[in-house]
């Protein structure tokens, strides 16, 4: 596959013929009905109260998922610090430029970067748009793939009112609410501190955020907001060991190396995926660890400018096989995280924030191009093999064996395997979702 990139953006709906009235607090945006004659007068007055012969009115962007034809509006989007949704309506001008929308490099520059985006509708209260779903899709999807109980709807009720309303007779884990509270304002602090180094007192910072109330709470053996202290273990949730992860002696340096890979981060899905897989291979708390790590991974898109992946419940069995495979057959996880990433812009962005996001976006890859990144991974997988060989726990003779076993796959996966490319996983990803109209927003 050649590389390429390819850049966010969105034409304004049909129909649309007006931008933002003039100025920085301008806050509405024009639309002509069919029966207008002429434009809105240029005197700067206000064209409220209606009705007249003009007929042009002001109106807000849709930014519900479940109102047709949604806006694209430059007054919507602004430059990240619109102030709210009131305040005076004023004409604009119709000889003026800003009157149309605008294309290529100028429609680029009037846009804002996503993480602003998100922190204006959190601050604005903006409610079921682009922050509101995040927050709900992520904070289910992330916490149903380790275990939770809660539905969708449920999750929507704690973030909306706080409350939790379950069936007749229908058993909830404290847990699994507070977590998911939790999650909220862990998510919170992963937009503020989108630019911030990922390094071992903001990936602790996370986790404490995340466990903060739960049973694990206090527990010296779990070590809330700190490193494990005890050897732990990648497992299903049928209880069945996957693969041991580095002995809790040895997580602070392996540590250091996840993030030196992630100070080196760009726009490439392999080095993203590798990031990911790195964190989650160490496995650095005895709880948390895909939460934590695909908070990471969200921030780390979002410092880039570039897409995030939001990975959702319904595709764990590619994502932990993914996890698994890497980096000897890298296309699992690749091209799994390249599927939730084009999820999320066209049901997301462009869906929710139309015209109104910058971000960058390099989808393509190809596993020779990426020979070093593997390479790389694999000296990362053979150290962590020997580490957790070399381990205090049960079935250590074993553990060495599985070691030789998959440092001898990974030589042969990096020289001679084809990586799993868009026709065998991304594609039957977006079909699976384009075959089930209820895998939407709000569905």
């Amino acid at each position: 596959m050649r590389g390429s990139s390819r850049t966010c953006s969105t034409r304004p709906a049909e129909g649309w013929t007006g931008s933002a009235c003039p100025g920085r607090n301008a806050e509405r945006a024009w639309t002509r009905m069919p029966w207008a004659s002429k434009g809105p007068p240029g005197d700067g007055r206000t064209c409220w109260p209606f009705p007249r012969r003009t007929a042009w009115i002001p109106r807000w962007p849709r930014i519900s998922p479940f109102w047709p034809g949604f806006l694209s509006s430059a007054a919507y989007a602004g430059d990240g610090r619109l102030r709210g949704r009131s305040g005076p309506t004023v004409c604009a001008d119709p000889d003026s430029t800003a009157m149309f929308p605008k294309r290529g490099e100028d429609a680029m520059a009037d846009r804002t970067r996503l993480v602003d985006r998100l922190r204006y509708e959190r601050d604005a209260r903006i409610d079921h748009a682009l922050f509101y779903w995040t927050q709900v899709f992520m904070a289910y999807n992330s916490n149903h793939m380790e275990g939770s109980t809660l539905t969708p709807e449920q999750t929507r009720q704690i973030y909306d009112t706080g409350r939790l309303l379950a069936d007749a007779d229908e058993q909830i884990r404290l847990d699994d609410a507070i977590e998911t509270r939790n999650h909220f304002t862990a998510f919170n602090y992963v937009i503020d501190h989108a630019d911030d180094p990922v390094d071992a007192g903001y990936v602790c910072r996370l986790h404490a955020l995340l466990k903060r109330g739960t049973s694990q709470d206090g527990d010296p053996g779990f070590n809330v907001g700190g490193y494990k202290t005890r050897d732990n273990a990648i497992v299903q949730r049928m209880g069945v060991a996957m693969v041991r992860t580095v002995p809790a002696g040895d997580v602070p340096g392996m540590m250091e190396r996840v993030y030196a890979a992630y100070a080196g981060l760009s726009d490439d899905p392999v080095r993203i995926a590798m990031c990911h897989w790195m964190f989650e291979r160490v496995h650095p708390f005895s709880d948390g660890n895909g939460r934590v790590g695909r908070l990471v991974m969200f921030k780390e898109c979002l410092r880039l400018d570039t897409v995030p992946p939001l990975v959702r419940d319904e595709n764990r069995n590619m994502y932990v096989r993914g996890l698994d495979e890497f980096p000897g057959q890298p296309g699992w996880l690749v091209d799994t995280l390249l599927a939730e990433r084009d999820s999320y812009l066209s049901s997301f962005i462009e869906t929710l924030a139309p015209g109104a996001v910058r971000c960058s976006y390099a989808d393509e890859w190809s596993e020779g191009a990426s020979s070093g990144v593997l390479a790389e991974a694999a000296d990362f997988e053979r150290d962590v093999e020997s580490l957790a060989a070399s381990g205090d726990g049960p079935d250590g003779d074993a553990g060495r064996g599985r070691g030789l076993r998959a440092r001898r796959r990974i030589a042969r996966g990096v020289r001679r395997r084809p990586g799993r490319g868009r026709g065998s996983v991304r594609l039957v990803l977006r079909r699976r979702a384009s075959d089930d109209p209820r895998r939407t927003i709000g569905g």
